[in-house]
């Protein structure tokens, strides 16, 4: 929503795969999130207009982080911001079979 109010009507948004880690992203090719207040998007209370709550991202990190899961912001290939959410974590064990196991499948996920 906030991509709408400040880059207008449009706006696009688009979901794809990470491909250089497990998980998806979200961006869009609104104005973007000055690198500078990146890091602190995510806190609660964070907001860039006055009538903002900032509640937003700091509730979208706490689900985030219920699922084990991370999620950082950066420029989109389209010149707005870009969500990446990584889901799944990976553990190899040291015995002989060497096996990685993920905490989180994805796919079978169905909330989303």
């Amino acid at each position: 929503m906030q991509a709408i109010e400040d880059g207008g009507e449009d706006v696009t948004v688009t979901v794809i795969e990470l491909n250089e880690a497990v998980g998806f992203a979200i961006g869009d090719d609104g104005v973007g999130i000055p690198e500078d207040d990146r890091d602190q998007v995510f806190e609660l209370g964070y907001s860039t207009t006055e009538d903002g709550t900032g509640f937003e991202l700091a509730i979208i990190r706490e689900i985030v982080q219920a699922h084990g899961w991370e999620v950082s912001v950066t420029d989109s290939e389209d010149g707005g911001v870009r969500f990446e959410f990584e889901t799944q974590r990976y553990s190899c064990s040291l015995d002989i079979s060497r096996r990685c196991h993920s905490r989180v499948d994805v796919r079978r996920m169905s909330h989303f």
